[in-house]
């Protein structure tokens, strides 16, 4: 159940922000402890996002690529194959090129190279004159290969978000938030890294604003790598889906007109599962090249081919991963299930078996180490669940591994096909001194309700919690003995469940995966459901539906949240609305009605002489300018210490209190 301290903040939250009890709530459990918690979260800012300049190194990376700029050196833009990596070089590579860099880039052969920096490639780019080399989601663990680039003259620039060794390569400038006690969020992915590069680098040569060209590409790698949607990379999301939606990069404009996207309110799980993978594919089976160029084009017809080709690889590439997947199973159930699972086939291919990996997990909630055996070597990817560090297991094992690398979720390896036997039961050993709950799922419930209250508007307002993933699920509803009008089997073999629920089946429902539950659960005339909400348009029509994480005959769930009976009341009442506390007379220096009047006279008086318009940002102002952007009165386009502001048009008379950041400044 709710503790009391949370239900106390619930309670504020509602008071404070006039949002729902479910809403205030829900926020509550996650974390949120004041109402400026709260409004950070609801109401994303690019106003909130840390500054590049808190990285340490930064300067001296901005002076040698104006060095570089200025001599018209030549700049290697050094990717990964993953989605994280090609968006990185992507971004990178275009920024300097519109800067006037002479700019090239390169992204090693997954099967011919494997991950990271190499001494060949570097060999070549020495060759070919290159000056500066920037890594983009890779380099931090590259010491060997960062000295070998020193000793050719060429001066490296890391930018990862991977975990850091405990000496550093010695590189001229590294730039890993990880590496940074100053720098406040530490879950940054690759692609975040290399904005935050870029986004200085406008800033420094004057073109602040100019990066949010390249959200869009942010967005895509960001929810590709997994990394945790909260702090600053929900901001980034949030403003990269917008312009995936509103004004994309061509090369991904055509992608989503492939994956049937285009033109559609995007959510962060499309981008996952249908976009994402179709620009991974490429790197998984073949080279990386061509999602990078797709990204980079500026001709139709060259994205429309490359779009088509990405999307035939993948369907190959789901065909090998649904073998490969059957063949994994069968080996894992030919025994008890192991709390640790490691594994390995001949020819599995290193490019498809960390998605296999995670199939696995998400089958029998256990790290999986699963290798791809290559005459004497074995190439393996591993995924870990909550309280498993991957990482760290990994090195436990250090000396049975030729190489290893990654974070808490996720991580590659190598090692002799002969030590595989050992590396299972040296992990399986070590699991023994973990907690017996950690390899135990547990589902979250973040409130139960009645069926009444779901509805549009509750599924509308829950919205305001997305972009989800990783670290942001998609809040978990339930329902006890919710009416069950008819279940029939749908899909493919009839492996999912079609539920109408309700006394006249009025709520839809899909169970997917749970075909084989029909004969239990026809003829319940009620079941207990958990599941999240989701919204589905038909023939026009808004109308909610449920989509089912867990049935049971009669559940017994903890951390429940709400009570029934309170939820129902708060959404049962004629809806949120923004409560109008007395002021009494409240002034903070850019907060208070009169100080807020007067910092908007002096933005109007820049705007009238150039609109979009720089603005030299004192903390204290930072905000007021959100107040601003709430209220529609302003547009930050970006910018650091230095930020490209746009004044609004204002329509009619808007009151302050509309403004949750207003309210929360009163209090």
């Amino acid at each position: 159940m709710v503790s009391s301290s949370d239900r106390s903040i619930a309670r504020e939250l509602v008071e404070t922000l006039g949002i729902s009890t479910v809403l205030a709530d829900i926020l509550a459990k996650r974390g949120i402890k004041t109402p400026r918690e709260a409004v950070s979260f609801l109401r994303p800012s690019l106003l909130s996002l840390p500054s590049p300049f808190l990285f340490r190194d930064i300067t001296k990376a901005l002076e040698r690529l104006a060095l570089a700029r200025e001599r018209e050196e030549k700049v290697l833009v050094y990717g990964d194959y993953d989605v994280d990596g090609v968006t990185s070089t992507a971004l990178v590579y275009r920024v300097l090129i519109d800067l006037g860099f002479k700019a090239v880039t390169y992204i090693p052969s997954r099967q011919e190279e494997g991950y990271g920096l190499h001494q060949e490639a570097i060999a070549r780019a020495a060759q070919a004159g290159v000056k500066v080399l920037i890594t983009v989601d890779c380099g931090i663990t590259a010491t060997e290969e960062v000295a070998y680039a020193t000793a050719a003259g060429i001066d490296v620039i890391i930018t990862d978000h991977h975990e850091p060794p405990e000496i550093l390569p010695a590189a001229l400038a590294v730039l890993n938030p990880k590496c940074e006690p100053a720098y406040p969020f530490q879950e940054l992915a690759g692609v975040g890294v290399a904005f935050k590069l870029v986004q200085a680098l406008l800033e420094e040569i004057g073109r602040p604003g100019a990066e949010k060209e390249v959200l869009d590409l942010v967005a895509l790698g960001t929810i590709a790598d997994v990394v945790p949607l909260i702090g600053e990379n929900r901001i980034l999301v949030h403003y990269g889906l917008k312009k995936m939606q509103e004004a994309p990069l061509l090369g991904l404009e055509v992608l989503l007109e492939e994956c049937g996207l285009r033109g559609k309110e995007l959510k962060a799980g499309q981008i996952a599962f249908m976009v994402a993978p179709r620009i991974n594919a490429a790197g998984r089976l073949d080279s990386a090249r061509k999602g990078l160029e797709l990204l980079l084009t500026g001709k139709g017809e060259r994205a429309l081919e490359l779009a088509r080709e990405l999307t035939k690889e993948n369907l190959a590439r789901q065909r090998l991963e649904q073998e490969i997947l059957a063949k994994a199973v069968e080996q894992i159930e030919q025994g008890p299930l192991p709390k640790v699972i490691v594994i390995s086939g001949s020819g599995w291919h290193h490019g498809v078996i960390g998605i296999v990996a995670s199939r696995l997990v998400e089958r029998y909630y256990r790290p999986v180490f699963i290798m791809g055996e290559e005459g004497e070597e074995a190439k393996g990817s591993a995924r870990g669940i909550p309280g498993y560090h991957v990482l760290e297991q990994l090195k436990t094992q250090a000396h049975l591994l030729h190489k290893f690398g990654g974070h808490r979720q996720a991580a590659g390896f190598s090692l002799a096909v002969k030590d595989i036997a050992h590396l299972r039961a040296a992990l399986n050993e070590q699991a023994e001194f973990l907690a017996q709950e950690v390899f135990q799922e547990v589902l979250k419930i973040d409130c139960v309700l009645k069926p009444t209250v779901l509805t549009v508007g509750l599924e509308q307002e829950l919205e305001k919690l997305a972009p989800y993933g990783f670290g942001n699920p998609s809040p978990v509803l339930a329902v006890k003995e919710m009416p069950v009008h008819r279940i029939e089997a749908v899909g493919q073999e009839g492996k999912h469940l079609k539920l109408h629920l309700g006394e006249d089946g009025y709520l839809g429902g899909i169970a997917f995966r749970q075909g084989e539950r029909l004969e239990e659960l026809a003829d319940k005339p009620a079941l207990d459901l958990a599941f999240n909400l989701e919204l589905n348009t038909f023939q026009g029509q808004e109308r909610v539906q449920v989509v089912v994480k867990d049935i049971e005959d009669a559940a017994i769930w903890s951390g429940e949240g709400l009570a029934a009976s309170e939820a129902a009341a708060a959404l049962d009442s004629p809806g949120p609305g923004f409560h109008d506390p007395d002021v009494n007379g409240t002034s903070y220096a850019y907060q208070g009605r009169e100080g807020l009047a007067q910092f908007y006279c002096l933005l109007q008086a820049a705007a009238k002489m150039e609109n979009p318009f720089l603005w030299d940002v004192q903390e204290e102002q930072r905000q007021a300018l959100q107040i601003f952007e709430e209220l529609g009165f302003i547009r930050c386009l970006g910018g650091s210490r230095r930020i490209m502001l746009e004044l609004l048009p204002v329509k009619g008379k808007l009151s302050l209190e509309s403004s949750l950041r207003y309210r929360c400044s009163k209090v």
